[in-house]
């Protein structure tokens, strides 16, 4: 389930790979909070690092969230590249440092997430991926055929009893991603928890 889910990815993040995910976007916390979920989702499915790049409304004052620690794990010069590759013409040698991924509301921006048998699973073979998205795509990753089952796996779960039982009568599940990963991702600072509780 989701437990397994979070502590192996928590391990990853550990382990000091070189590989990474680093996120980022121009457009509001809402779309922020959506497309940076996701790309943890992606960076867990291909085996990397995660961070942001450029932290919105200034996150960590009032989250307890784990992005925090994993984007100070970045090193300086990853994350130099990076903003250099988020540029809007970048240098012939970032490009071919620093790939970037762009998933976008429309067009076919999803298609390198769903065909991933050049790199074995993995979306890219450069040491740094920048992810641009402001749209929830956690979802579109079930149509990578390497991933379904993981995300399955972490993200299913069952109605209650009490719900009703669909044609056939077996016991319905559905899939939410969004729910615990926000709840890990995005939770409040004890300050700011309080204040809403009050």
């Amino acid at each position: 389930g989701f437990a397994s889910f979070k502590h192996a990815f928590e391990g990853v993040q550990k382990a000091g790979g070189s590989k990474w995910i680093v996120f980022s976007n121009r457009d509001g916390l809402g779309n922020w909070m959506l497309g940076a979920a996701s790309a943890v989702v992606l960076a867990a499915m291909t085996g990397r690092r995660f961070a942001l790049l450029d932290p919105k409304a200034d996150v960590c004052a009032w989250m307890q969230s784990p992005l925090c620690a994993w984007t100070e794990a970045l090193p300086e010069a990853i994350r130099k590249d990076a903003q250099k590759r988020n540029a809007k013409e970048p240098s012939a040698d970032i490009v071919d440092k620093v790939d970037l991924v762009g998933i976008y509301w429309q067009g076919c921006s999803f298609r390198k997430l769903k065909c991933t048998d050049r790199f074995q699973g993995d979306i890219s073979d450069k040491q740094v991926v920048l992810v641009q998205s402001g749209a929830w795509f956690a979802e579109v990753l079930l149509t990578n055929e390497k991933y379904a089952s993981r995300l399955r796996e972490a993200f299913q779960q069952s109605l209650p009893p009490l719900a009703p039982m669909p044609p056939g009568g077996h016991p319905a599940t559905y899939l939410d991603i969004y729910g615990p990963l926000s709840r890990w991702l995005f939770s409040p600072a004890a300050a700011v928890a309080q204040e809403v509780d009050e």
